[in-house]
């Protein structure tokens, strides 16, 4: 399958359901990212920062980055 450009995370198709909400404002965009299982959050919560960077270079100005467990 073809990579995500913005949130390159393909293991995650195997862990389980991730939900996102996302709020954009002009180019301001807050995430809610929520994952049922831990191997998923953690995953997430590791690539936060790669994340808020892939925004950035796509032109959009990160916000709140929340990931939940247990979604």
């Amino acid at each position: 399958p073809p990579r995500s450009t913005l949130f390159p995370y393909t293991t995650l198709f195997r862990s389980g359901r991730v939900e996102v909400a996302l709020s954009l404002h002009g180019a301001h965009l807050d995430l809610v990212i929520g994952a049922d299982q831990d191997r998923s959050a953690s995953l997430m919560e590791q690539g936060r920062e790669e994340l808020q960077d892939q925004l950035l270079a796509a032109g959009l100005e990160p916000g709140s980055i929340v990931v939940k467990h247990g979604a």
